[in-house]
């Protein structure tokens, strides 16, 4: 079953409104599994976001 994807906001750093619809089953399985407070991106991917921008590489994300 689809539902809207907001209602897993919680789980991003910087959560945004969408008209976007996942599948209940498998977001639900997702959030339970995770630790409490975990946040997409975590701290880790933060970081290496962080360093390609320190080193003005961030035009590299881009290309993903």
């Amino acid at each position: 079953m689809k539902v809207l994807g907001d209602l897993y906001n919680s789980l991003f750093h910087n959560p945004i409104e969408t008209n976007v619809y996942v599948e209940h089953q498998i977001w639900s399985k997702i959030k339970a599994n995770l630790p409490d407070h975990y946040k997409i991106p975590d701290k880790k991917m933060l970081d290496i976001i962080a360093k390609f921008i320190a080193e003005e590489k961030s035009s590299d994300l881009y290309k993903l």
